[in-house]
């Protein structure tokens, strides 16, 4: 039986893969911060089409915290 299939081993590659999922479960915190603090995103300038910033930043933030939910959820 080789070292490598022990039950050592597959405590550490759990370990890894946990700490390396903790480590990344901290993307979530940017768009939490992104949209609670109002003073990031409370202007109408600039406007897009006439929607002002306040709307289009939030709805960006959308497909943004999507995308970074995928990255912690593959990793």
């Amino acid at each position: 039986m080789s070292p490598s299939n022990g039950p050592a081993s597959r405590t550490t590659a759990s370990s890894t893969t946990r700490s390396s999922s903790h480590r990344s479960m901290w993307l979530l915190i940017v768009p939490f911060i992104a949209m609670v603090i109002p003073s990031f995103f409370n202007f109408r300038d600039p406007a897009i089409d006439g929607v002002p910033f306040f709307y289009w930043y939030l709805l960006l933030w959308i497909p943004l915290t999507a995308f970074l939910t995928w990255i912690v959820y593959r990793r």
